[in-house]
């Protein structure tokens, strides 16, 4: 026998001696490991389920900022009124014709968006809390919309007539006005906050809603 053959019998011998464990690990390392994994997978999956949701509420806040800052380079360009009717499960453009508001057939990037669940949405206009439209139950939020004035100029009265159809919480005006507003983006049970925020000048801007503005959508 040669030295490595002796060598290799030796370690085989040393493995394989009383001490050796013929049968694998034991039920109870089994569990243990197995919990272990599971308590790591949970704590794997509560990390990526946050950043998910944050990154969801990133982009609808940050699509919300281009929508608003596209409409209102429309509305000044094409000499439309415009308006943003928030809805519970998603928002739209709409038209002011001789018939009252319609949907706004612009460009597919001003297509009615809808907002997927579980984002809520949260609605404050001219620092008022104001109720989504809900379509199902047909019941318009603003009794009493805002309504340009012969001078294209917005008012904020309250006093005009409401159109046959849903009128807009947010008025974006061709004079480059807007019904100052705020949209606020938020997933239950989960700290992140987004917020899109416009002004009477027609100044968009959105990001964290405790961590200040992340883009301005007009200069």
């Amino acid at each position: 026998m040669t030295g490595q053959q002796a060598g290799f019998e030796f370690r085989r011998a040393a493995f394989s001696g009383p001490g050796s464990r013929k049968n694998g690990f034991t039920l109870l390392e089994i569990v243990v490991v197995m919990l272990i994994i599971g308590i790591m997978a949970t704590f794997a999956m509560l990390s990526i389920g946050g950043r998910s949701s944050d990154d969801r509420l990133q982009a609808e806040a940050s699509r919300l900022r281009k929508v608003m800052a596209l409409a209102a380079d429309e509305s000044l360009f094409k000499g439309e009124q415009l308006g943003l009717l928030v809805e519970t499960n998603g928002y739209r453009l709409l038209a002011l014709g001789s018939g009252g508001w319609t949907p706004y057939t612009g460009g597919a990037a001003l297509r009615p968006h809808p907002v997927p669940e579980p984002i809520v949405m949260t609605l404050t206009v001219e620092g008022r809390p104001t109720p989504l439209y809900d379509a199902q139950t047909q019941a318009d939020p603003e009794d009493e919309a805002d309504e340009p004035t012969s001078d294209g100029r917005l008012d904020l009265s309250g006093d005009d007539e409401t159109s046959n159809g849903p009128a807009p919480q947010i008025m974006v005006l061709s004079s480059g006005e807007m019904t100052p507003f705020s949209l606020e983006f938020s997933v239950p049970d989960q700290p992140s906050r987004y917020r899109v925020e416009g002004d009477l000048m027609g100044r968009v801007k959105s990001g964290r809603a405790d961590e200040g503005d992340e883009a301005s959508g007009r200069p």
